[in-house]
């Protein structure tokens, strides 16, 4: 009876997921021949292995101890600060300046000159309105999506100045 190489028994069980059968049959054929030399069976090491009592087998014990060493050293450690709480996300309107956002979206000509940020800014504007309104929704835009939408009807000549009335005026 001798001891059981361990690296070299797994890496002929790796061989049994080989998706040729002459290769399975003889990696079967020489991890059995190794298991008949180290004195075991296939029951003794699957027995062993699954108790993780001294099998024999020194993978499963090293295995064993790392899991060990790696279960004491995240113990000692000591707990990760508190994360900070999250900020709210922005409020959002469908009204602004009594203005209401997919009136104003749809005004807005596309094929004017526009930079490439404010054609996607406005596409991903549209393709929100799209849904919101299966949905049966308004849209809805936050302060900062409200200013680059009003810049922009601005700069076609959408909307005037004196448009933009006072925000406790608008209703």
């Amino acid at each position: 009876m001798g001891s059981l190489d361990a690296v070299r028994f797994s890496k002929i069980c790796e061989m049994l997921t080989s998706s040729h059968d002459g290769e399975r049959a003889v990696a079967a054929a020489k991890a059995t021949s190794m298991l008949r030399e180290a004195g075991l069976t296939w029951t003794d090491l699957v027995t062993r292995a699954m108790t993780r009592k001294g099998s024999g087998v020194p993978y499963v014990d090293e295995l064993e101890r790392a899991y060990r060493r790696a279960a004491q050293e995240a113990a000692a450690r000591p707990p990760p600060p508190p994360q900070p709480p999250r900020e709210p996300p922005p409020a959002r309107f469908n009204r602004r300046f009594g203005l209401d956002a997919a009136e104003l979206l749809q005004l807005i000509d596309l094929q004017r000159k526009l930079s490439d940020w404010e054609r996607k800014f406005l596409t991903s504007l549209i393709e929100r309105n799209r849904l919101s309104r299966r949905r049966k929704q308004k849209l809805e835009l936050t302060d900062r999506q409200w200013d680059h939408l009003i810049r922009i009807a601005l700069d076609q000549s959408v909307i005037k100045e004196e448009d933009l009335e006072d925000e406790d005026q608008a209703a």
